[in-house]
């Protein structure tokens, strides 16, 4: 009976760590996804273009209230 309990732990302790790296593999596809749409945008052009003539705005000075 112990020998049946023993091979029991054993393949518990074995299965475990299989079960965790399981549950990580939809986290990391969806952090793959995730950072390719990131790096996408990043890697995108404006669509806004500045015009030749364009001036700088200078100083701008404004306060924000939250009433």
């Amino acid at each position: 009976m112990g020998e049946i309990v023993a091979s029991i732990n054993y393949i518990s302790y074995a299965l475990f760590p299989m079960l965790m790296l399981g549950g990580m593999v939809g986290p990391l596809a969806a952090a793959d996804a995730s950072s390719g749409r990131i790096l996408e945008v990043l890697d995108s052009t404006s669509d806004v273009q500045d015009r030749a003539q364009a001036r700088l705005a200078g100083v701008v000075e404004g306060r924000v209230a939250f009433e």
